[in-house]
């Protein structure tokens, strides 16, 4: 039977694409150079009976593992690792809200003091003290330690920092009818609290002056004290047309611009008093810079998916991976499933990303395989040494998945092979992860379906003794 016209021209367009994109040259990337990461896996742990909906977690300075999560019916749980044995699980609380909306976020401060935020409630277990008590007047939604002193970032209302107002508009058509309802709103700013007694005082606050909201993306303090804010901001509004007659509709908000902020630890240290009422405005104002390109934006690439940002605590830039379908070396764009490294340095992201990671590795010794997908976690040493783990299909198939991490290490600008384990099938999508790391070693949690919240070690070889 001869084929209609229809399939001949998508056969030649699938044939003209297929010519101008070809794979990535295993040779390009310089893959085969690559070193598998000197590490050992430690054995599967079992923390918890039930899979969480959200995870957070610090390595303490002795060396054991707390891991908090939230499970979907709002309850807060502690879970304590020494060596590969859980010493403790405990119960911190009941939330209220939503599981998957609650911010969650944990930091030993001072040394012995553990100090967790989840949602709106803040809650501390002293050594003196094995008990957890909730600390009143909560205001954190991110730690920030700065020079021996705890800070932290949370987004503050606009009435109470008295910040410019402006007008959202929410219009639009519906069948024939024009509408616009205009709503006057005062922007909400983004700020940094010190913590005093039991209650936040605000320091610094960004783009005071400004009219647009703030929505932080990543936070985090260098080994100098540097708060390093990366964030959109952007405001209400929405155009909304409505086709009754065909079925649907279209609701378009105003879209987000991407910004950066250094705000030193030396004003930080110097602010005077400034209550989070807003009697005045901070001691501290930063104005952020405009990014002019983004990861998923960049000129070099495009097809950009989601990824994962963190701060380096020697160098202070914003480090991470962000997932792509193409880019363009020497001209050319060239069509294969990989994670590039960004790299932003006061305000500024790196001309041309390098490749951490590309569908089908290399079989010559590699253990991974299967596309890389947008379930990226990434975390520092604090030697500075990037540590990555992506969630893919180790060999894919639709009807048989075979879900697994694959974890990788950068140092000295130098990324290492993947390092692949598999993993039960998870509980949900994205996989509720952790990724945690102290000197050099590292600790990963995971929800899985069948099996709950499972962990396990990741040591270098050969591995740091503990007491």
């Amino acid at each position: 039977m001869p084929c209609s016209p229809r399939i001949l021209a998508l056969a030649a367009a699938a044939c003209l694409h297929a010519c101008v994109t070809p794979l990535l040259p295993e040779q390009q990337l310089g893959l085969d150079a690559r070193r598998a990461p000197d590490v050992a896996l430690g054995e599967p742990i079992r923390l918890l009976e039930r899979p969480p909906e959200r995870l957070a977690g610090i390595i303490s300075l002795d060396g054991r593992v707390h891991v908090f999560a939230i499970d979907a019916a709002r309850t807060l749980r502690h879970v304590e690792i020494a060596a590969n044995a859980v010493v403790a699980r405990e119960q911190v609380a009941m939330l209220e809200g939503d599981p998957h909306g609650l911010s969650l976020h944990a930091i030993e401060w001072p040394p012995g003091t553990l100090r967790v935020v989840a949602g709106s409630s803040q809650f501390v277990r002293a050594p003196s003290d094995p008990g957890w008590q909730e600390a009143k007047g909560n205001r954190c939604a991110r730690f920030l330690p700065v020079a021996g002193r705890l800070f932290c970032a949370f987004v503050l209302s606009g009435e109470e920092l008295a910040s410019p107002k402006r007008t959202d508009v929410y219009g639009g058509l519906i069948i024939l009818l024009p509408f616009a309802i205009p709503v006057e709103r005062q922007s909400r700013k983004l700020v940094i609290a010190e913590a005093a007694g039991e209650r936040w005082v605000v320091r610094a606050a960004l783009d005071v002056d400004d009219p647009l909201d703030a929505f932080p993306i990543e936070i985090g303090s260098d080994a100098q004290g540097n708060v390093h804010v990366l964030y959109n901001v952007g405001r209400g509004g929405m155009l909304i047309l409505f086709f009754p007659a065909g079925g649907g509709g279209v609701a378009e908000s105003p879209e987000r611009r991407l910004r950066y902020a250094r705000v030193p630890a030396d004003a930080l240290l110097a602010a005077g008093q400034a209550a989070p009422g807003g009697q005045g405005a901070p001691l501290v104002t930063i104005k952020g810079l405009d990014v002019r390109d983004s990861p998923w934006s960049l000129p070099s690439t495009r097809r950009f998916w989601w990824g994962d940002l963190a701060v380096n605590p020697v160098t202070g830039a914003i480090e991470g991976l962000y997932g792509s379908t193409e880019v363009r070396l020497d001209g050319k764009f060239y069509t294969q499933g990989m994670l590039l490294a960004v790299e932003m340095r006061d305000g500024v992201w790196q001309e041309r990303p390098s490749i951490a990671l590309v569908d089908h590795w290399p079989e010559d010794g590699a253990s991974y395989k299967g596309a890389p997908s947008k379930n990226v976690s990434v975390t520092f040493d604090q030697s500075g040494a990037l540590h990555a783990l992506v969630a893919h299909d180790a060999e894919y198939s639709m009807w048989h998945p075979t879900p697994a991490f694959a974890y990788l290490l950068k140092r000295g600008g130098e990324w290492s092979r993947p390092l692949t384990f598999r993993i039960g099938l998870p509980h949900a999508w994205p996989y509720p992860r952790l990724l945690l790391a102290d000197e050099a070693r590292l600790f990963v949690a995971w929800a899985e379906r069948d099996a709950g919240l499972l962990g396990r070690w990741i040591l270098p070889h050969p591995p740091i003794a503990r007491e």
